[in-house]
């Protein structure tokens, strides 16, 4: 059986908790799962909840997100540039993980949108007029993409663990999800006027 074929037998497309609108190949905890599919060779099929509270905050504010180019940093599953792609935005998926952006490109298709995959990470050169970075600052360089983040139209999500010197962003919304947090930023660059803060 090839890989495309497994990875769609092992991991059925499932509505996003945050983003129902979107629906992205998940793990099914019940099911024992072949020696190709555990976590260390697929990790990145899972909906995580920094991107999912991401595609969240794009759904409800498309107009901060339509027409423009949007880059998403460590995209994972790719709900995130997913969600952009749908309200209208030029969509671009960076990972340094070939298995994100093949996700990532199987995922789109299933939503019905375009996303651009791109192999690389926040070193990598892609002009883009709003960044998006979830998950990423428990990571060594965390540090440097939110200085990226700060400088840029950026929309940021991070747990409540990692939360640090937060100056120059402005928290929108808080997921509680179970035993985790999940706190969503937008950068003082975006109109603050224009967003749907709940």
């Amino acid at each position: 059986m090839d890989y495309q074929t497994l990875t769609a037998a092992h991991f059925p497309l499932r509505s996003l908790k945050l983003a129902p609108e979107i629906k992205i190949m998940s793990l099914v905890k019940s099911v024992t799962y072949p020696v190709e599919m555990t976590n260390d060779n697929a990790p990145y099929a899972l909906p995580y909840w920094h991107s999912q509270a991401m595609a969240r905050f794009i759904l409800d504010n498309p107009s901060l997100f339509a027409g423009r180019a949007v880059l998403d940093i460590g995209c994972g599953c790719g709900a995130a540039s997913i969600a952009a792609a749908m309200v209208g935005a030029s969509a671009l998926a960076l990972d340094p993980d070939l298995r994100c952006l093949e996700f990532t490109g199987r995922n789109a298709k299933a939503n019905g949108v375009e996303v651009g995959l791109r192999w690389g990470n926040h070193k990598t050169g892609v002009e883009a007029d709003v960044l998006l970075a979830g998950g990423l600052f428990h990571e060594p360089h965390g540090v440097e993409v939110a200085a990226m983040a700060r400088a840029k139209a950026s929309v940021i999500a991070v747990s409540r663990h990692n939360l640090w010197n937060m100056r120059g962003f402005t928290e929108v919304a808080v997921h509680e999800l179970g035993q985790s947090k999940i706190h969503v930023f937008t950068s003082s660059a975006f109109d603050e006027e224009r967003l749907n803060v709940t």
